[in-house]
């Protein structure tokens, strides 16, 4: 979700299915289709929001343990973002780190 901090680490969100009768935070619902990987209604899991080394995740891709995919289509992509700020789940350290390490024109 962000460019590397200055410890050399980024934001990560995760993609949750939502499942019937099971709270899911509805700030961003994702369609199927929207993404390769989203392949039922989902939500992101801002609450669970985690920095990550860049050196880990790299780690992660090369050991296939994390599978690299297509980038989000730019509006929905958008849409995730905002919801970092507009989530009353988003931890406060996730909201700050998020403002000072984004891309996105806020």
């Amino acid at each position: 979700m962000t460019n590397a901090c200055v410890h050399a680490q980024h934001l990560l969100l995760s993609i949750s299915s939502i499942k019937e009768g099971i709270w899911h935070d509805s700030t961003c619902v994702l369609d199927p289709g929207c993404h390769e990987f989203v392949k039922r209604p989902s939500f992101v899991l801002y609450a669970k929001a985690e920095r990550v080394r860049a050196q880990g995740l790299i780690k992660c891709v090369e050991g296939w343990i994390y599978t690299p995919r297509a980038r989000l289509d730019d509006e929905v992509f958008a849409r995730v973002c905002a919801g970092v700020d507009a989530s009353p789940h988003t931890p406060r350290w996730a909201k700050a780190y998020f403002a000072e390490n984004s891309q996105v024109n806020r």
